[in-house]
């Protein structure tokens, strides 16, 4: 029945085989759900990022695929999408109910540009005029105290060469841990100390003049020492192939929580640290920081989009990418003095202790 066939699906995704390798290929004209979700997942390869690519196929392969993927796609209706996921969501799985639904909206909407099935045969889309199984998801609040940016900085000292690298990186220049691990050795300029993510190593698909502080600059040195790969500061054991973020976000931070006593924290969470520390004010009761003014952080260190009133929008990208800059370098540097001073704090704080 349909939950053996999860059962059974589930047990060979999770050993990394294919759920689907012992079918017999589907004929041309298939036009089954199946079909449809392999054509659109295909199909968006060039222009979705690894991560999102991964997160849909696994939808649709524990989901959309075991409920729907041998019934003709034109026949998947609204009451079918509410079905599968509000019954995701009362397993207390929410918000992976609203990814299985926005996974299957795209679908349907990539099927209907697409002209699945020939002109017309498919028109119908089932995800519209369904809600989000979980209307407000929670929102995540975590950042590391003084203490635990030293205890980070000090667990990540003990790890190999690259774990450590990336995790300093990641808390002194506040990028998300997608940029830190596809960071290009022609994209550093010690020299002039800034690093250059190219467009296509930037969510939002913008170049980005990141400015090295002198801690930072001293990691990158001694990477730059070892020079394990001529293109990429952390190549994975393959060489030319990037490192796996599955494997920096799951197997070595819970090894790196352990040791370092931490506590429900994400390399994304580090973000949020330095925001957090940077933005409050000297004399905060609770989280007494550095009163960087936010519009510094929020546009300028973690690049999210700015609106525009016309300050930006009209300069070409080549300028644009230096706006703030002075500022930027400014509020690392600033940052990587208070990271340094907690280390000191802690590993004194342990010394004494000992």
């Amino acid at each position: 029945d349909a939950r053996r066939e999860v059962h059974r699906r589930n047990v060979l995704l999770d050993s990394g085989e294919d759920p689907d390798r012992d079918r017999p290929d589907r004929a041309a004209g298939d036009r089954s759900f199946a079909a449809l979700a392999d054509m659109v997942l295909k199909a968006k390869e060039k222009t979705t990022r690894l991560k999102t690519q991964a997160l849909r196929k696994d939808a649709v392969a524990r989901y959309l695929k075991p409920a729907w993927g041998d019934r003709a796609a034109n026949k998947v209706t609204r009451a079918d999408v509410i079905e599968l996921v509000e019954g995701i969501r009362d397993t207390g799985k929410g918000i992976t109910a609203n990814r299985i639904r926005s996974t299957a909206n795209m679908i349907y909407n990539e099927g209907v540009y697409r002209e699945f099935g020939g002109r017309g045969w498919l028109a119908y889309k089932p995800v519209h005029g369904t809600k989000p199984p979980l209307e407000v998801e929670p929102t995540r609040n975590r950042f590391l105290s003084r203490e635990e940016i030293a205890r980070l900085w000090i667990t990540l000292e003990d790890q190999g060469v690259l774990v450590e690298a990336i995790g300093k990186l990641t808390v002194l220049t506040g990028q998300r841990i997608g940029s830190v691990l596809k960071a290009q050795w022609d994209g550093i300029d010690l020299d002039a100390g800034v690093w250059t993510t190219p467009p296509e190593h930037h969510k939002g698909g913008r170049e980005i003049k990141t400015p090295l502080s002198a801690e930072a600059q001293a990691v990158i040195e001694k990477l730059a020492k070892l020079k394990l790969h001529e293109v990429w500061l952390f190549p994975s054991r393959e060489g030319a192939k990037l490192p796996h973020i599955g494997n920096v976000s799951s197997k070595t931070l819970q090894r790196v929580r352990e040791q370092a006593g931490l506590i429900g924290w994400t390399w994304h969470d580090l973000r949020r640290t330095l925001r957090v520390w940077m933005v409050s004010a000297p004399d905060h009761p609770r989280t007494p920081g550095l009163g960087i003014p936010a519009d510094v952080v929020d546009h300028g260190l973690l690049t999210h989009e700015e609106p525009s009133l016309g300050v930006t929008r009209y300069l070409p990208d080549s300028e644009r990418v230096w706006l703030r800059f002075a500022e930027k370098r400014d509020a690392l540097e600033r940052w990587s003095v208070f990271v340094m001073a907690a280390v000191a704090e802690t590993s004194d704080s342990l010394a004494a202790s000992a």
